[in-house]
């Protein structure tokens, strides 16, 4: 699996966040906000993750293994792709239809 980096201005990026954003508060409701941390990019923690899917670290563990969330480990500390997450729920959404 390769990786590909797009560089995009500043100002976008940070637009793209606040775009995020939006979509976590309609996906969770004003009362579970998740503030996306620009310094961490796509990244959020792994209790954001379990927030924002309403799963235990277990189910979370079963999404990494059958490489279907994007993660990194930095030291002991497991960060999530958010887009991955925001995927992962769109296809549920599909597939409850």
């Amino acid at each position: 699996m390769s990786t590909t980096y797009i560089a995009i201005p500043e100002k976008d990026y940070l637009e793209i966040i606040k775009k995020l954003d939006n979509l976590t508060n309609l996906v969770l409701g004003e009362n579970e906000k998740i503030q996306i941390n620009p310094k961490l990019g796509d990244w959020i923690s792994e209790e954001e993750a379990m927030k924002l899917l309403k799963k235990k670290k277990t189910s979370l563990y079963y999404l990494r293994i059958s490489e279907k969330l994007n993660f990194t480990k930095v030291g002991k500390t497991i960060f999530y792709s958010y887009s991955s997450i925001l995927n992962l729920l769109k296809e549920s959404q599909n597939n409850k239809l």
